[in-house]
């Protein structure tokens, strides 16, 4: 879980980066070319990796309570 928060944080923080240089040089024609399109890639990258991470915890949460479940509910007999 901290390889991914920290990720998840690295991508934040570009994205708030990204955000505030394209806030400040708004009607600067040089943010329209280069700023707003890789803000965009960004975003799109971040909100699909987000998904992606999410859905790999939840499997590998899943798999866990799902082994606990089973060895509660086998018995290992001594024969």
């Amino acid at each position: 879980w901290r390889v991914i928060n920290i990720f998840a944080l690295q991508r934040v923080y570009q994205l708030v980066i990204y955000c505030v240089i394209a806030t400040i040089f708004r009607h600067h024609l040089f943010v329209w070319t280069v700023f707003s399109p890789k803000l965009l890639y960004d975003f799109v990258a971040t909100v699909f990796s987000m998904q992606s991470l999410s859905t790999i915890g939840n499997i590998v949460l899943l798999t866990h309570v799902t082994s606990w479940f089973a060895r509660l509910f086998t018995y290992k007999t001594t024969l």
